[in-house]
């Protein structure tokens, strides 16, 4: 990622653009790709490289500071461009383009979209970013920035070869952006027509649109001369000119016909068989989502692997096991498998969004806030036009206490979602950062009174929730608990529960803190009910099944303990956790019993599956406290350690 600045010469009164190049955790994306090319370029529509100059974090970049309207944001204002300007744009596009392909060697830009162009005050297009184009005898190398909508299929696959027409998808895409107002990110593949998006365009116009972006490359224009050809005879792809050629064309074509007919039988075959195979592998993919959803993590890890034997090359299975390995809290396991497996397979795909999103998430559940930040960031970055993923950039700034730059950012994803969510749950953070509860629940009202995201919505509430608890920790007030579950229980009546679990997970952990606090066993079942109604919901997680195991122990029912441990035992049998939860269980079960009576040979059966499962693994320091206490039973004859 880098960082651009507008730059006044105050002797001569003129302004250069710096790019500020981050060398930083850069991994496999070569630092010097944009200097190299554009210092030995000389186009009308490129910038001009003045200087560059590094110091020990970034590298600078200083060029003609390129004065104008960013084209995206031209396009966000204005939706739908006329086209007779889009065609002289795209003429304009043509030449840059075919001026980079005849180099030698060519460069492939690979990077054309709305938000890389800036229209001039004069009224032509300038391209302003080259930081990811590359000679074509690289083009199988490193990793590549996707911008979703905008690159070719192809460029999705680390093990295709990518050529030019990758640029002409791309050019394609942007000429579909300001004919219809609209992102090709909404589509995917293939784009719809884009005249049935906006009627006012010509019937040629949205067919060479089309035919740009092919989802086959074979089918597109093969250079950009075809493509210029083809913005400045429109009228030729229309269909009245199309059908009088074909008739003209029919007599000569009648001798041929059942040769055609032969070649159509075949290639509709052929087209069926991928058609159906792809409706296969969507279908996997959906069903696996759904299984995610529904915290049918086995199930859905199942189908995910399908997907990736059916199609090993294509990288959404991939990401699948790693979102599903991530929403199990199996952090670690999902950062070795992206880290092994999917950078392995894909290695360019350290550039797409929704990996770094993955990684962002997976960052934050181990309460690496920082670490998430980074990776949001890029999620964001590299899909400028997924509000979710600014959402939660925004979120992960102000978990940083960078409270200012979020702000920054808000009125960007108020313009993308029409909300003004969350501006009132930044209000909420700062009503937390004072630390008085009754203005954290006097703010939250009003933000929630407010807020049509209910996805902000539920993340106000459990901060606050949160916020209480800990206040509850440190002073072992036990009316902050208490609060915390009036609150969770009073608006939880306007949420959608089965979709956020982790409302009715906060009430329990509130409810067990209370009770340990106060030892009332009407918050022990307060607490247990919490947790079994997000399993009834359909959210199973290893840890609350130990969550009712251990308030089962403090309640001293050591049977209902051990039967919620059998059912996790049998749910996730390779996790360590529930024999050490049942070593704590009946060392305490036998502490509760005469000294004459007590048999700990279920303690040692117990200890001895924690030993074998956590052997050579890095949970030394998980079983620690667990062993001191066996270590003390020896110390009496009454087990071995």
């Amino acid at each position: 990622m880098s960082d651009v600045y507008l730059a006044e010469n105050i002797t001569l009164h003129n302004y250069w653009a710096i790019k500020a190049v981050h060398k930083l955790n850069r991994g496999k994306i070569e630092l010097l790709s944009e200097p190299n090319i554009l210092k030995n370029l000389n186009h009308f529509a490129l910038p001009r490289i003045v200087d560059i100059t590094e110091d020990n974090e970034n590298l600078y970049i200083i060029m003609d500071y390129v004065e104008g309207t960013n084209l995206r944001n031209l396009i966000e204002k204005e939706g739908c461009i006329k086209e007779k300007q889009i065609l002289q744009w795209g003429v304009e596009l043509c030449d840059v383009l075919g001026y980079l392909h005849g180099q030698k060697p060519p460069i492939i830009y690979r990077d054309m979209k709305p938000g890389n162009l800036i229209v001039d005050r004069d009224n032509h297009l300038k391209l302003i970013d080259f930081g990811i184009a590359i000679p074509a005898d690289d083009a199988g190398q490193g990793a590549i920035f996707l911008t979703k909508g905008y690159a070719a299929p192809e460029q999705t696959n680390v093990h295709s070869q990518k050529d030019s027409r990758v640029d002409i998808y791309a050019l394609g895409a942007t000429l579909f952006a300001m004919a219809t107002g609209k992102s090709p990110a909404q589509y995917g593949f293939p784009l719809p027509m884009a005249n049935s998006i906006n009627p006012d365009l010509t019937d040629g116009f949205s067919t060479i649109i089309q035919i740009c972006t092919s989802v086959d490359p074979k089918t597109r224009f093969q250079n950009v001369d075809q493509l210029k050809h083809a913005l400045t005879h429109v009228d030729t792809y229309n269909q009245s000119y199309r059908k009088q050629k074909r008739k003209q064309r029919s007599r000569a074509v009648a001798s041929i016909v059942g040769v055609v007919l032969s070649m159509a039988v075949l290639f509709l075959g052929i087209n069926i068989h991928f058609k159906e195979k792809q409706e296969a592998y969507n279908t996997l993919l959906l069903d696996a989502a759904n299984a995610a959803a529904k915290s049918d993590f086995t199930n859905a890890e199942s189908l995910f692997q399908k997907s990736i034997d059916m199609e090993p090359k294509l990288i959404e299975g991939y990401l699948g096991v790693a979102s599903t390995y991530q929403k199990e809290q199996q952090y670690d396991k999902c950062l070795d498998y992206i880290n092994n497996t999917v950078l392995t397979l894909f290695p360019d795909s350290i550039m797409d969004s929704r990996l770094n999103y993955i990684i962002g998430q997976t960052y934050e559940g181990k309460g690496k806030n920082q670490a998430a930040l980074k990776y949001y960031e890029a999620a964001a970055n590299y899909d400028t036009e997924n509000p979710g993923y600014l959402q939660d950039y925004i979120i992960s700034l102000i978990n940083d206490d960078q409270i200012e730059k979020a702000k920054e950012l808000v009125p960007r994803w108020e313009t993308m979602s029409d909300s003004v969510d969350l501006e009132n749950y930044i209000d909420v953070r700062t009503a937390i950062d004072t630390g008085n509860a009754d203005e954290m629940l006097k703010v939250l009202d009003n933000c929630i009174a407010q807020n049509d995201n209910e996805s902000i919505t539920v993340k106000a509430i459990i901060d606050v929730s949160q916020e209480l608890q800990d206040h509850g920790d440190k002073t072992s007030d036990v009316s902050c608990y208490t609060k915390a579950i009036d609150m969770l229980d009073y608006y939880s009546k306007n949420i959608r529960i089965e979709l956020y679990p982790e409302i009715t997970e906060q009430k329990g952990k509130a409810a067990y803190k209370a009770a340990l606090e106060t030892g009332d066993n009407a918050y022990y079942e307060e607490a247990a009910d919490s947790f079994l109604k997000v399993l009834d919901l359909g959210y199973k997680k290893a840890y609350l099944y130990r969550n009712i195991a251990m308030i089962r122990q403090q309640q001293k029912d050591f049977k209902a303990g051990e039967d919620i441990l059998d059912i996790m035992e049998k749910q996730y049998p390779d996790d360590y956790q529930s024999w050490y939860q049942r070593t704590m269980l009946r060392i305490a079960e036998q502490s509760e019993l005469p000294a004459e009576q007590r048999d700990y040979s279920g303690v040692q059966d117990a200890w001895d599956h924690v030993k074998s499962m956590t052997e050579g693994t890095d949970t030394e320091g998980e079983v620690s406290s667990l062993r001191g206490l066996i270590k003390d039973l020896e110390s009496q004859g009454l087990v071995r350690e």
